[in-house]
């Protein structure tokens, strides 16, 4: 009996997990046939085999009992099955989470449904930084449902280069530049390459140098038309016994010095009379005219210098003459013509002819009880010298010895038709060796020379000697002077 109250105990509960189990929602309540229960024909319940419980085997089973029991069955009960009639949203579904909605069934049961997330429901795109050919950019959409914006990087579009172009040429001296710009900003590239400088050809003289001037030469870019022009250096004389072979300029330092021609010969010493440095020349003349005096610049009280006075007249050679300024109210005749005239003698200390070549005193040429304008109307004399007086007559020298000393200008002839001696020398150590010379001393060189006859010229610093074009002299404080008022000159042809 104790083994029957048992199963009957385990039978109850079973029916009971079953009937708890049909009000499951959307399950008909009814029983499975592992939930049934039999009886057997001995009167001991049996289980199914497909009973979770476990098998009872013969050594557990108590004797039967053989008291019979009345035959009972449960009471049939109809299946329910659950209607959701009534829907509940619990929870809204947003973009990003699900909601929560609950169906109710009149029994009560319920049933949750998950309401999906509704997902992000977006705009067009807005651009808020525009992207550059070097910098990114940025675009942003909202979603339409909630406050949600999604962006996207807008990356560089990078340079967007043009045909390269040349933007500032090439040439000797200027870097050439090739450019090319973006199309899309202000950037650009360029190329340079560097000027290589101009590429000169060879030199061509255009003015020859000269013995005494430079000359010019030019060179030009083969790759433009820059040129250079260089200097070419004065070529200096090329002298052979005194003249050069180049230009036929005489050697100033070279002595003796010749000039000759069918009218005149000249030749020029250098001489030391003490410690003074003389010029002496040597004149005859077959062409007397050829020798005369002239006023400065050609006009009465004209001053010159001798070197502008020896180009003035076209002579070969000049010297400084004598100081007829006008307000010392000399007569004067100059080749012939007379100036600050009247009716005066022939006075003056020396005379000259160029009709009969003679150089001396009036009473030399016979002349000295004729008046100045008959003497010249007479060709007797052509040209006079004021300056004076003659210190050296008929061979006798007449000047005092003193120690006056100075640079001299003198004339001087032996008295025959043609003959002169012309001397200039350095004094007042203008030379840095020369003291000069002496009224007496001028008369001693004279002498040397074969003369009878000589007069002093002006002297100091307007001494000067001029031959060929040259200044053979040393000049006093080096500066030639320029207001000689007259002058002594041998013309050329």
């Amino acid at each position: 009996m104790k083994l029957r109250s048992i199963i009957s105990l385990i039978l109850v509960v079973a029916c009971i997990v079953s009937i708890a189990a049909c009000h499951v929602p959307g399950t008909v309540c009814t029983p499975t046939t592992s939930d049934v229960v039999t009886e057997s024909t001995t009167g001991i319940p049996e289980v199914s085999p497909d009973s979770s419980d476990a098998t009872i085997t013969p050594e557990d089973t108590p004797a039967p009992d053989t008291t019979m029991m009345p035959e009972t069955s449960a009471p049939e009960t109809p299946p329910h099955m659950c209607e959701f009639a009534h829907y509940q949203e619990i929870q809204e579904a947003t973009c990003t989470s699900p909601g929560l909605g609950r169906n109710t069934c009149e029994c009560g049961a319920t049933e949750d449904v998950v309401i999906p997330a509704l997902g992000h429901v977006f705009g067009n795109w807005t651009t808020d930084v525009a992207s550059t050919c070097t910098e990114n950019g940025l675009q942003y959409r909202v979603c339409e449902n909630c406050i949600y914006t999604e962006t996207n990087v807008l990356h560089a579009t990078g340079h967007k280069m043009s045909t390269p172009y040349e933007s500032q040429p090439l040439t000797c001296t200027q870097n050439g530049i090739v450019t090319t710009k973006c199309e899309q900003c202000d950037y650009y590239e360029e190329t340079v390459t560097e000027a290589q400088g101009h590429k000169y050809g060879e030199y061509k003289t255009t003015k020859s140098a000269t013995c005494t001037k430079d000359g010019t030469k030019e060179r030009k870019c083969l790759n433009c038309s820059d040129a250079q022009t260089a200097s070419i250096g004065k070529l200096g004389h090329k002298y052979s016994n005194g003249v050069c072979t180049r230009c036929n300029a005489e050697d100033a330092s070279y002595f003796p010095k010749h000039y000759e021609d069918d009218g005149v010969s000249i030749t020029i010493n250098k001489i030391t009379y003490g410690k003074t440095v003389c010029y002496v020349a040597e004149v005859q003349l077959t062409d007397y005219a050829r020798f005369f005096t002239a006023c400065g610049k050609n006009k009465y009280g004209g001053q010159s210098s001798t070197s502008a006075a020896a180009k003035l007249q076209n002579a070969v050679f000049a010297v400084n003459g004598c100081y007829s300024a006008p307000y010392l109210n000399y007569q004067v005749a100059r080749r012939g013509v007379i100036y600050n005239g009247g009716e005066r003698n022939c006075g003056t200390p020396g005379v000259y002819s160029s009709v009969t070549g003679l150089f001396g005193t009036p009473k030399m040429l016979g002349v000295n009880k004729m008046s100045l304008n008959d003497a010249v109307a007479q060709g007797l004399v052509t040209d006079t010298f004021c300056f004076g007086p003659e210190s050296l007559v008929d061979g006798v020298n007449h000047a005092k010895k003193d120690s006056n000393r100075a640079q001299r200008t003198f004339i001087g002839t032996n008295g025959t038709p043609g003959h002169l001696v012309i001397g200039v020398s350095n004094g007042r150590y203008s030379d840095g060796i020369s003291p000069g010379l002496t009224g007496w001393e001028i008369n001693e060189v004279l002498l040397q020379y074969g003369c009878t006859y000589g007069i002093a010229l002006d002297g100091g610093g307007s001494s000067t000697m001029v031959f060929k074009g040259q200044i053979l002299n040393q000049l006093a404080n080096n500066t030639e002077r320029n207001w000689i008022v007259d002058f002594c000159c041998i013309s050329n042809p």
